[in-house]
């Protein structure tokens, strides 16, 4: 079956559009969205008279006459749905009725103690919008970004990337705007990764990329070029150390072959069994797989399990939920639900030496929190000497969820990118009492593109897929516990 040419009108224009033959009518809504800026729930779709309604179906099914143009009509709907999933009647958490309300609120001013400065979508450039609000979050890249004499220039393509990406997160931080159009960043990522920023042959917008990739191209830029005010490298906050041992369990004699890895991120699989986080990085860490075998003399099977001998200040998790299918042109995404814990601790995920150093440290904390008067020792005279003297390293092995990036939509080549990140106390609106509030109702910032909103954490629970079409957690930053 060929692909479907639409032609959508929307405020006196008219957009060709093609559906492919295993496209879904929420397929069609994000690609509208590539051209309109407008976003799928504010869509009212119109046929013939007739509104389009299932998300679910198969686009061509829509269309029974197969004509060979397709015309359809676009209309906001009279009450379009909220952009914040946050439903609460407490004035002080309210976010500003005019943020983000088009693309001409560029020139609304922001008022004092306003919501963050939002980035406007270029056509498709939602993954960058996300990537680099994400980053935005982790104050080591912020002040070292700030300081331009930490920049490594032995490698010129990445210290003049790093420059532009450190212009522009000045510039978000400094805007009095609502939003601002990173024009100036796009073509510097174009530059140092051309791969990132393709034209769409038969659309006016830009290929849609990954966010996972385009997170970790940036991140790699900064690993090489940026350093903090004592020359430190970010390399160190971000990367870990993989311990992995390779074992022959067809022969004792066969001695295990033992590798190490840094990596910058942990990704795991999304299987039927994986519910939590916790269990997917378990899963993923252990492997069976056949090799020839030098002691046997033919193939035999080995087990591959893999453990941590260090854990970064921030901690990079990538959800796995595309995957090709037979019979399926694009990458079909897992939408199944992982919970993603607001606190986690990797300690048992850990070499043996290291956990044990991380469990000591987590009974002293427990200590200190249950019966703080029997408390003999501090929490230096606790942490190893090691791991102190190890800058960038997580001391503790417990985590707390600061940022999310999520997906919306079925396949890797299309939908919609949306950064998500933990507010900071010091942010919180006048008149909130964080003390008074348990921690579902903790505040969070929503970044979808030139539009910011406020919510609540109990809404981040709705983010960690099992809901349809609906933003589903792909990639996920945790940073070292902070501790009071």
């Amino acid at each position: 079956m060929s692909s479907q040419k639409i032609v959508l009108s929307w405020k006196g224009k008219k957009f060709d559009l093609e559906a492919e033959p295993n496209d879904t009518l929420a397929d069609i809504r994000f690609k509208i969205l590539s051209c309109t800026e407008v976003s799928p729930e504010h869509q009212k779709l119109i046929v013939a008279g007739k509104t389009l309604k299932a998300e679910e179906e198969n686009f061509f099914k829509l269309n029974p006459k197969n004509k060979d143009l397709f015309m359809i009509e676009m209309k906001k709907p009279a009450n379009p749905i909220p952009t914040s999933v946050a439903e609460d009647d407490d004035d002080d958490v309210e976010s500003k009725d005019n943020k983000g309300k088009a693309a001409d609120a560029m020139d609304v001013e922001k008022e004092e103690g306003d919501i963050p400065t939002g980035l406007k979508n270029l056509g498709n450039t939602c993954f960058m919008n996300a990537t680099i609000q994400c980053l935005n979050t982790v104050p080591i890249i912020r002040k070292s970004l700030a300081d331009s004499p930490n920049i490594d220039e032995s490698d010129p393509n990445d210290a003049t990337f790093t420059r532009s990406l450190g212009k522009l997160i000045g510039e978000i931080s400094k805007s009095e705007y609502n939003f601002i159009i990173p024009d100036n960043f796009l073509s510097s990522l174009e530059k140092r990764y051309p791969e990132m920023v393709e034209k769409d042959e038969k659309l006016p917008v830009f290929v849609q990329q990954d966010a996972e990739e385009c997170w970790l191209k940036i991140l790699s830029s900064l690993n090489r070029s940026l350093k903090t005010k004592d020359g430190v490298s970010i390399k160190k906050y971000f990367s870990g150390q993989f311990e992995t041992t390779l074992t022959n369990t067809e022969s004792k004699e066969e001695e295990p072959i033992a590798n190490h890895e840094e990596f910058l991120k942990i990704a795991t699989g999304i299987t039927k069994e994986s519910r939590h986080l916790n269990q997917s990085i378990l899963e993923s860490f252990t492997q069976t797989l056949e090799k020839e075998s030098p002691t046997l003399g033919r193939s035999a099977k080995y087990e591959s399990k893999t453990l941590i001998s260090r854990l970064p200040e921030y901690l990079t998790i990538h959800l796995l939920r595309f995957e090709f299918r037979k019979g399926v042109t694009n990458t079909a995404k897992i939408m199944k639900e992982v919970d993603l814990p607001m606190e986690l601790n990797m300690a048992h995920h850990c070499t043996k030496p290291l956990k044990e150093k991380f469990l000591k440290v987590q009974r002293h904390l427990e200590k200190v929190h249950d019966s703080p008067e029997s408390v003999t020792e501090t929490f230096d005279q606790v942490v190893d000497p090691e791991i102190k003297a190890d800058v960038g390293s997580n001391q503790t092995g417990l985590y707390e969820l600061t940022a999310l990036i999520t997906h919306q939509g079925r396949s890797a080549n299309s939908g919609h990118y949306i950064a998500w990140a933990r507010v900071d106390e010091s942010e919180y609106p006048s008149g909130y009492d964080k003390h008074k509030r348990n921690a579902d109702m903790k505040l969070w910032y929503q970044f979808n593109d030139h539009e910011v909103t406020m919510l609540y954490q109990k809404d981040i629970r709705n983010l960690f897929g099992g809901r349809g079409d609906s933003p589903t957690a792909y990639l996920g930053l945790y940073s070292a516990k902070k501790l009071e």
